[in-house]
């Protein structure tokens, strides 16, 4: 359930509206992948997600081959990557997998990659919370000024809510450029702030009191956003 609601999730940032799914840690010493495929949103929500069916659930938990296909195989063809991780246990093989980003990372720094964004959710109770931080902080203290892994700990992602605050809780934030532009308006059609340089992952604005939701256009393709429930019977100014 968790997976087919991820995969939902991120089809809706994707320009394809598809999202590509990936057993990982498969075969006896879990440094095998078997691909799930690749779905809409309406795919991933009734695609079966049952575990391997070539391979079996490996006895360790090696995330290295699932980063180089992330990075090498997707990013590779593509403007902008997010690549989600979700796991149970102790990743085994995290000297080679931070040497590897660091590496990753540099390129990126210097122009050689586009931009790509790894998250990394632990699940459950056996999750080492000190590795996950690990990852996350990983260039501190370098000359590399990039914020490449965002980590999360759900004990029991079964609530949308917890999906999203986990996924997106430190993926975006307003230095990060998700667009080349943007705008958002309300329902009558007024623009309530725009972007020309580069739309920001979080960014704040002022909704006229009485809106019922805003619209997001990116190109060609808009979000609307109800907030009816967020907003409830409140007549004040709301800021976003």
């Amino acid at each position: 359930m968790v997976a087919r609601k991820m995969g939902a999730l991120l089809t809706e940032i994707t320009k394809s509206g598809k999202a590509r799914g990936i057993y990982w840690a498969v075969s006896h010493d879990g440094s095998q992948l078997e691909n799930i495929g690749e779905f809409d949103q309406a795919g991933w929500e009734q695609v079966t997600i049952s575990g391997p069916r070539k391979q079996v659930w490996g006895k360790g938990t090696k995330l290295l081959p699932a980063l180089r296909y992330c990075v090498e195989k997707i990013a590779h063809h593509s403007d902008w990557t997010i690549g989600v991780f979700i796991t149970d246990g102790i990743i085994e093989d995290e000297v080679a997998c931070l040497d590897y980003c660091m590496k990753i990372g540099q390129e990126i720094g210097a122009g050689k990659r586009t931009t790509l964004k790894l998250v990394l959710i632990g699940v459950g109770k056996q999750i080492d919370q000190g590795q996950l931080e690990r990852f996350d902080n990983m260039f501190e203290n370098s000359s590399i000024h990039i914020d490449l892994w965002s980590t999360g700990i759900a004990y029991s992602m079964r609530d949308e809510a917890d999906i999203l605050n986990v996924l997106y809780g430190e993926l975006m934030d307003a230095e990060t450029i998700v667009a080349p532009s943007g705008e958002v308006r309300d329902s009558s059609g007024n623009i309530l702030k725009s972007w020309t340089d580069g739309l920001p992952g979080k960014f704040r604005f002022l909704l006229p009191a009485g809106a019922t939701q805003f619209i997001i256009t990116v190109g060609e393709h808009q979000i609307i956003q109800d907030i009816t429930e967020a907003v409830g019977n409140t007549a004040s100014t709301l800021k976003f």
